[in-house]
Protein backbone atom coordinates (compact mmCIF):
# COMPACT_ATOMS: atom_id res chain seq x y z
CA UNK A 1 0.00 0.00 0.00
CA UNK A 2 1.37 3.47 -0.86
CA UNK A 3 0.34 7.11 -0.49
CA UNK A 4 0.07 9.63 -3.27
CA UNK A 5 3.85 10.32 -3.23
CA UNK A 6 4.63 6.67 -3.82
CA UNK A 7 5.87 6.06 -0.24
CA UNK A 8 4.96 2.65 1.17
CA UNK A 9 2.69 2.79 4.20
CA UNK A 10 2.30 -0.18 6.62
CA UNK A 11 -1.28 -1.39 6.99
CA UNK A 12 -2.93 -0.39 10.25
CA UNK A 13 -5.97 -1.97 11.89
CA UNK A 14 -6.71 -5.62 12.57
CA UNK A 15 -3.18 -6.88 13.29
CA UNK A 16 -2.39 -4.83 16.39
CA UNK A 17 -3.16 -7.75 18.78
CA UNK A 18 -1.33 -10.38 16.73
CA UNK A 19 2.06 -11.80 17.80
CA UNK A 20 5.20 -10.49 16.13
CA UNK A 21 5.83 -11.93 12.71
CA UNK A 22 8.90 -13.78 14.00
CA UNK A 23 6.80 -15.76 16.56
CA UNK A 24 4.51 -18.45 15.09
CA UNK A 25 0.91 -18.33 16.24
CA UNK A 26 1.05 -21.85 17.68
CA UNK A 27 4.10 -20.94 19.80
CA UNK A 28 2.39 -17.80 21.09
CA UNK A 29 -0.67 -19.85 22.06
CA UNK A 30 1.47 -22.49 23.75
CA UNK A 31 3.30 -19.82 25.73
CA UNK A 32 0.00 -18.40 26.93
CA UNK A 33 -1.16 -21.80 28.13
CA UNK A 34 2.25 -22.49 29.70
CA UNK A 35 2.29 -19.49 31.99
CA UNK A 36 -1.34 -20.04 33.00
CA UNK A 37 -0.61 -23.69 33.87
CA UNK A 38 2.49 -22.57 35.76
CA UNK A 39 0.45 -20.18 37.90
CA UNK A 40 -2.15 -22.88 38.57
CA UNK A 41 0.58 -25.38 39.46
CA UNK A 42 2.19 -22.96 41.93
CA UNK A 43 -1.20 -22.26 43.52
CA UNK A 44 -1.93 -25.98 43.88
CA UNK A 45 1.52 -26.57 45.35
CA UNK A 46 0.94 -23.85 47.94
CA UNK A 47 -2.46 -25.31 48.83
CA UNK A 48 -0.91 -28.78 49.16
CA UNK A 49 1.85 -27.41 51.38
CA UNK A 50 -0.64 -25.68 53.67
CA UNK A 51 -2.87 -28.76 53.87
CA UNK A 52 0.15 -30.95 54.60
CA UNK A 53 1.26 -28.74 57.47
CA UNK A 54 -2.29 -28.58 58.86
CA UNK A 55 -3.03 -32.27 58.34
CA UNK A 56 -3.46 -32.83 62.08
CA UNK A 57 -6.47 -30.48 61.96
CA UNK A 58 -7.72 -30.92 58.39
CA UNK A 59 -7.85 -34.73 58.44
CA UNK A 60 -9.90 -34.96 61.70
CA UNK A 61 -12.25 -32.31 60.32
CA UNK A 62 -12.79 -34.26 57.09
CA UNK A 63 -13.22 -37.52 59.01
CA UNK A 64 -15.76 -35.78 61.26
CA UNK A 65 -17.75 -34.63 58.23
CA UNK A 66 -17.79 -38.17 56.86
CA UNK A 67 -18.88 -39.59 60.22
CA UNK A 68 -21.53 -36.89 60.59
CA UNK A 69 -23.17 -38.01 57.34
CA UNK A 70 -23.91 -41.32 59.06
CA UNK A 71 -24.99 -39.87 62.42
CA UNK A 72 -27.13 -36.89 61.39
CA UNK A 73 -29.98 -39.08 60.01
CA UNK A 74 -30.12 -40.89 63.37
CA UNK A 75 -30.29 -37.56 65.23
CA UNK A 76 -33.06 -36.34 62.92
CA UNK A 77 -34.96 -39.60 63.47
CA UNK A 78 -34.79 -39.06 67.24
CA UNK A 79 -35.74 -35.39 66.87
CA UNK A 80 -38.87 -36.34 64.91
CA UNK A 81 -39.86 -38.41 67.95
CA UNK A 82 -39.71 -35.32 70.16
CA UNK A 83 -36.29 -35.94 71.63
CA UNK A 84 -34.54 -32.55 72.07
CA UNK A 85 -31.96 -32.18 69.31
CA UNK A 86 -29.13 -31.43 71.75
CA UNK A 87 -29.93 -34.53 73.80
CA UNK A 88 -30.32 -36.64 70.65
CA UNK A 89 -26.93 -35.49 69.36
CA UNK A 90 -25.29 -36.24 72.71
CA UNK A 91 -26.83 -39.73 72.86
CA UNK A 92 -25.74 -40.56 69.31
CA UNK A 93 -22.17 -39.30 69.79
CA UNK A 94 -21.75 -41.09 73.13
CA UNK A 95 -23.18 -44.31 71.69
CA UNK A 96 -20.78 -44.05 68.73
CA UNK A 97 -17.78 -43.53 71.02
CA UNK A 98 -18.79 -46.49 73.20
CA UNK A 99 -19.28 -48.70 70.14
CA UNK A 100 -15.92 -47.80 68.60
CA UNK A 101 -14.13 -48.16 71.93
CA UNK A 102 -15.72 -51.53 72.69
CA UNK A 103 -15.04 -52.86 69.19
CA UNK A 104 -11.42 -51.71 69.36
CA UNK A 105 -10.92 -53.30 72.77
CA UNK A 106 -12.38 -56.61 71.62
CA UNK A 107 -10.26 -56.61 68.45
CA UNK A 108 -7.04 -55.78 70.30
CA UNK A 109 -7.69 -58.50 72.88
CA UNK A 110 -8.43 -61.02 70.14
CA UNK A 111 -5.32 -60.08 68.16
CA UNK A 112 -3.02 -60.28 71.18
CA UNK A 113 -4.41 -63.68 72.14
CA UNK A 114 -4.28 -65.21 68.66
CA UNK A 115 -0.99 -63.62 67.64
CA UNK A 116 0.90 -65.73 70.17
CA UNK A 117 -0.62 -68.89 68.70
CA UNK A 118 0.13 -67.65 65.19
CA UNK A 119 3.80 -67.11 66.04
CA UNK A 120 3.99 -70.64 67.38
CA UNK A 121 2.55 -71.98 64.13
CA UNK A 122 5.03 -69.92 62.15
CA UNK A 123 7.95 -71.29 64.12
CA UNK A 124 6.78 -74.93 63.98
CA UNK A 125 5.17 -75.41 60.62
CA UNK A 126 5.50 -72.42 58.32
CA UNK A 127 9.13 -73.00 57.35
CA UNK A 128 8.55 -76.51 55.91
CA UNK A 129 5.49 -75.24 54.05
CA UNK A 130 7.49 -72.34 52.68
CA UNK A 131 10.17 -74.77 51.46
CA UNK A 132 7.57 -76.89 49.67
CA UNK A 133 6.03 -73.78 48.13
CA UNK A 134 9.46 -72.64 46.92
CA UNK A 135 10.10 -76.01 45.29
CA UNK A 136 6.67 -76.00 43.66
CA UNK A 137 7.22 -72.49 42.27
CA UNK A 138 10.83 -73.33 41.31
CA UNK A 139 12.26 -70.45 43.29
CA UNK A 140 16.02 -70.17 43.55
CA UNK A 141 17.70 -71.29 46.80
CA UNK A 142 18.73 -67.70 47.52
CA UNK A 143 15.14 -66.46 47.32
CA UNK A 144 13.95 -69.33 49.52
CA UNK A 145 16.64 -68.59 52.10
CA UNK A 146 15.72 -64.91 52.18
CA UNK A 147 12.02 -65.71 52.58
CA UNK A 148 12.79 -68.18 55.38
CA UNK A 149 14.98 -65.65 57.16
CA UNK A 150 12.29 -62.99 56.91
CA UNK A 151 9.65 -65.38 58.18
CA UNK A 152 11.86 -66.38 61.11
CA UNK A 153 12.48 -62.75 61.99
CA UNK A 154 8.74 -62.09 61.89
CA UNK A 155 8.08 -65.09 64.10
CA UNK A 156 10.77 -64.20 66.64
CA UNK A 157 9.87 -60.52 66.73
CA UNK A 158 12.36 -57.70 66.35
CA UNK A 159 13.87 -56.02 69.39
CA UNK A 160 12.66 -52.40 69.45
CA UNK A 161 15.26 -49.68 69.83
CA UNK A 162 14.91 -46.24 71.40
CA UNK A 163 14.13 -44.50 68.11
CA UNK A 164 11.42 -47.03 67.28
CA UNK A 165 9.84 -46.57 70.70
CA UNK A 166 9.96 -42.77 70.36
CA UNK A 167 8.44 -42.96 66.89
CA UNK A 168 5.68 -45.26 68.14
CA UNK A 169 4.90 -42.94 71.07
CA UNK A 170 4.78 -39.94 68.70
CA UNK A 171 2.49 -41.79 66.32
CA UNK A 172 0.16 -42.84 69.13
CA UNK A 173 0.07 -39.26 70.39
CA UNK A 174 -0.89 -37.97 66.95
CA UNK A 175 -3.59 -40.62 66.60
CA UNK A 176 -5.03 -39.75 70.02
CA UNK A 177 -4.95 -36.02 69.27
CA UNK A 178 -6.57 -36.53 65.89
CA UNK A 179 -9.23 -38.79 67.38
CA UNK A 180 -10.13 -36.24 70.05
CA UNK A 181 -10.35 -33.46 67.46
CA UNK A 182 -12.47 -35.65 65.19
CA UNK A 183 -14.80 -36.39 68.12
CA UNK A 184 -15.16 -32.70 68.96
CA UNK A 185 -15.78 -31.75 65.33
CA UNK A 186 -18.30 -34.57 64.95
CA UNK A 187 -20.24 -33.47 68.03
CA UNK A 188 -20.39 -29.88 66.74
CA UNK A 189 -21.52 -30.91 63.26
CA UNK A 190 -24.12 -33.38 64.51
CA UNK A 191 -25.58 -30.98 67.08
CA UNK A 192 -25.35 -27.70 65.18
CA UNK A 193 -24.35 -28.39 61.59
CA UNK A 194 -27.10 -26.18 60.12
CA UNK A 195 -25.90 -23.11 62.01
CA UNK A 196 -22.31 -23.82 60.96
CA UNK A 197 -23.37 -23.95 57.30
CA UNK A 198 -25.40 -20.74 57.69
CA UNK A 199 -22.42 -18.98 59.30
CA UNK A 200 -20.19 -19.99 56.40
CA UNK A 201 -22.77 -18.83 53.85
CA UNK A 202 -23.20 -15.46 55.58
CA UNK A 203 -19.49 -14.76 55.23
CA UNK A 204 -19.96 -14.62 51.44
CA UNK A 205 -21.33 -11.64 49.47
CA UNK A 206 -25.11 -11.54 49.39
CA UNK A 207 -25.33 -12.17 45.65
CA UNK A 208 -23.68 -15.59 46.16
CA UNK A 209 -25.90 -16.81 49.03
CA UNK A 210 -28.32 -18.75 46.85
CA UNK A 211 -25.56 -20.41 44.84
CA UNK A 212 -23.61 -21.28 48.01
CA UNK A 213 -26.72 -22.81 49.59
CA UNK A 214 -27.35 -24.92 46.47
CA UNK A 215 -23.73 -26.09 46.42
CA UNK A 216 -23.87 -26.93 50.12
CA UNK A 217 -27.04 -28.97 49.73
CA UNK A 218 -25.66 -30.82 46.71
CA UNK A 219 -22.37 -31.55 48.49
CA UNK A 220 -24.09 -32.82 51.64
CA UNK A 221 -26.59 -34.97 49.73
CA UNK A 222 -23.95 -36.55 47.50
CA UNK A 223 -21.55 -37.07 50.38
CA UNK A 224 -24.22 -38.65 52.58
CA UNK A 225 -25.41 -40.97 49.82
CA UNK A 226 -21.88 -42.01 48.90
CA UNK A 227 -20.65 -42.66 52.45
CA UNK A 228 -23.79 -44.54 53.49
CA UNK A 229 -23.76 -46.63 50.32
CA UNK A 230 -20.06 -47.39 50.64
CA UNK A 231 -20.51 -48.33 54.31
CA UNK A 232 -23.28 -50.79 53.35
CA UNK A 233 -21.12 -52.34 50.63
CA UNK A 234 -18.14 -52.55 52.99
CA UNK A 235 -20.27 -54.15 55.72
CA UNK A 236 -21.69 -56.81 53.40
CA UNK A 237 -18.25 -57.50 51.92
CA UNK A 238 -16.60 -57.81 55.33
CA UNK A 239 -19.39 -59.97 56.81
CA UNK A 240 -19.32 -62.37 53.87
CA UNK A 241 -15.54 -62.80 53.97
CA UNK A 242 -15.48 -62.85 57.77
CA UNK A 243 -17.97 -65.70 57.98
CA UNK A 244 -15.94 -67.60 55.41
CA UNK A 245 -12.70 -67.05 57.36
CA UNK A 246 -14.33 -68.42 60.52
CA UNK A 247 -15.64 -71.49 58.70
CA UNK A 248 -12.24 -72.12 57.08
CA UNK A 249 -10.51 -71.77 60.44
CA UNK A 250 -8.24 -68.82 59.60
CA UNK A 251 -6.59 -67.19 62.64
CA UNK A 252 -7.26 -63.52 63.42
CA UNK A 253 -10.61 -63.72 61.62
CA UNK A 254 -12.12 -60.83 63.61
CA UNK A 255 -9.17 -58.52 62.98
CA UNK A 256 -9.08 -59.45 59.29
CA UNK A 257 -12.80 -58.74 59.00
CA UNK A 258 -12.29 -55.26 60.45
CA UNK A 259 -9.37 -54.63 58.08
CA UNK A 260 -11.45 -55.76 55.10
CA UNK A 261 -14.27 -53.43 56.14
CA UNK A 262 -11.94 -50.43 56.35
CA UNK A 263 -10.16 -51.39 53.12
CA UNK A 264 -13.36 -51.01 51.14
CA UNK A 265 -13.12 -47.24 51.69
CA UNK A 266 -9.87 -47.25 49.67
CA UNK A 267 -10.93 -48.25 46.14
CA UNK A 268 -8.76 -50.50 43.98
CA UNK A 269 -5.80 -50.70 46.37
CA UNK A 270 -7.51 -51.40 49.70
CA UNK A 271 -9.42 -54.60 48.86
CA UNK A 272 -6.38 -56.09 47.09
CA UNK A 273 -4.08 -55.48 50.08
CA UNK A 274 -6.66 -56.72 52.61
CA UNK A 275 -7.38 -59.84 50.54
CA UNK A 276 -3.67 -60.61 50.18
CA UNK A 277 -3.23 -60.21 53.94
CA UNK A 278 -6.09 -62.64 54.60
CA UNK A 279 -4.56 -65.22 52.24
CA UNK A 280 -1.13 -64.81 53.86
CA UNK A 281 -2.52 -65.29 57.37
CA UNK A 282 -4.48 -68.32 56.16
CA UNK A 283 -1.33 -69.80 54.61
CA UNK A 284 0.77 -69.27 57.74
CA UNK A 285 -1.88 -70.21 60.25
CA UNK A 286 -3.83 -72.95 58.51
CA UNK A 287 -1.83 -74.25 55.54
CA UNK A 288 -1.78 -74.14 51.73
CA UNK A 289 -5.22 -75.65 51.09
CA UNK A 290 -7.09 -73.24 53.42
CA UNK A 291 -5.06 -70.41 51.85
CA UNK A 292 -6.28 -71.41 48.37
CA UNK A 293 -9.86 -71.63 49.65
CA UNK A 294 -9.46 -68.20 51.24
CA UNK A 295 -8.14 -66.82 47.97
CA UNK A 296 -11.18 -68.13 46.09
CA UNK A 297 -13.53 -66.78 48.78
CA UNK A 298 -11.95 -63.31 48.68
CA UNK A 299 -11.97 -63.13 44.89
CA UNK A 300 -15.61 -64.21 44.55
CA UNK A 301 -17.01 -61.92 47.25
CA UNK A 302 -14.95 -58.90 46.21
CA UNK A 303 -16.01 -59.33 42.58
CA UNK A 304 -19.66 -59.56 43.63
CA UNK A 305 -19.25 -56.46 45.79
CA UNK A 306 -17.50 -54.47 43.04
CA UNK A 307 -19.66 -55.52 40.08
CA UNK A 308 -23.07 -56.14 41.67
CA UNK A 309 -23.48 -54.49 45.07
CA UNK A 310 -21.60 -51.28 44.42
CA UNK A 311 -23.42 -50.36 41.16
CA UNK A 312 -26.73 -51.40 42.71
CA UNK A 313 -26.31 -49.41 45.93
CA UNK A 314 -24.13 -46.50 44.84
CA UNK A 315 -25.23 -46.26 41.22
CA UNK A 316 -23.09 -45.49 38.20
CA UNK A 317 -23.02 -41.75 38.89
CA UNK A 318 -20.11 -42.03 41.33
CA UNK A 319 -18.01 -44.31 39.13
CA UNK A 320 -14.57 -42.83 38.51
CA UNK A 321 -11.94 -43.83 36.00
CA UNK A 322 -9.16 -45.96 37.59
CA UNK A 323 -6.57 -43.31 36.67
CA UNK A 324 -8.56 -40.69 38.59
CA UNK A 325 -8.81 -43.04 41.58
CA UNK A 326 -5.07 -43.77 41.59
CA UNK A 327 -4.15 -40.08 41.31
CA UNK A 328 -6.57 -39.19 44.13
CA UNK A 329 -5.13 -41.93 46.34
CA UNK A 330 -1.57 -40.81 45.63
CA UNK A 331 -2.33 -37.18 46.42
CA UNK A 332 -4.23 -38.13 49.57
CA UNK A 333 -1.41 -40.33 50.85
CA UNK A 334 1.19 -37.61 50.19
CA UNK A 335 -0.81 -34.96 52.03
CA UNK A 336 -2.14 -36.99 54.97
CA UNK A 337 -0.67 -40.50 54.95
CA UNK A 338 -3.02 -43.39 55.60
CA UNK A 339 -5.88 -41.11 56.64
CA UNK A 340 -5.62 -39.33 53.29
CA UNK A 341 -6.29 -42.62 51.52
CA UNK A 342 -9.69 -42.87 53.21
CA UNK A 343 -10.89 -39.39 52.25
CA UNK A 344 -9.24 -38.76 48.86
CA UNK A 345 -11.63 -40.63 46.58
CA UNK A 346 -14.66 -39.56 48.63
CA UNK A 347 -13.76 -35.90 48.23
CA UNK A 348 -13.14 -36.47 44.52
CA UNK A 349 -16.67 -37.87 44.13
CA UNK A 350 -18.14 -34.91 45.98
CA UNK A 351 -16.20 -32.46 43.81
CA UNK A 352 -17.66 -34.19 40.73
CA UNK A 353 -21.18 -33.61 42.08
CA UNK A 354 -20.34 -29.97 42.82
CA UNK A 355 -19.18 -29.59 39.24
CA UNK A 356 -22.56 -30.91 38.10
CA UNK A 357 -24.29 -28.35 40.31
CA UNK A 358 -22.21 -25.51 38.83
CA UNK A 359 -23.01 -26.65 35.31
CA UNK A 360 -26.72 -27.25 36.05
CA UNK A 361 -27.69 -24.92 38.93
CA UNK A 362 -30.97 -24.73 40.85
CA UNK A 363 -31.79 -28.41 40.62
CA UNK A 364 -31.16 -28.83 36.90
CA UNK A 365 -30.62 -32.30 35.55
CA UNK A 366 -26.89 -33.13 35.63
Amino acid sequence: MSDGAGVAVAPVGDDRGAPPASVPAWLDGAAGWAWRLLVIGVALALVAEVLGRLALVVVPLVMAVLLATLLVPVVEWLARRRVPRGLAAALVVVATVLFIGTATSVLVTSVVRELADLRGLMQDGAEPMLDRLGVALRLSPQVRDQATAGLQQLADGAEPDASAILSAVTGVGQVVTGSVLALVFTAILVADGTRVATWVRDRLPGRHHEEAAALGRRAWQSLSAYVRGLAIVAFLDAVGIGIGLVLIGVPLAAALTAIIFLSCFIPLVGPVVAGALAVLVAFVGAGPVPALVTLGLVLVIQQVAANVLQPLILGRSVALHPIVVVVALAVGSILAGVAGLFVAVTLRCVSAHLGNELRHPRGGTP
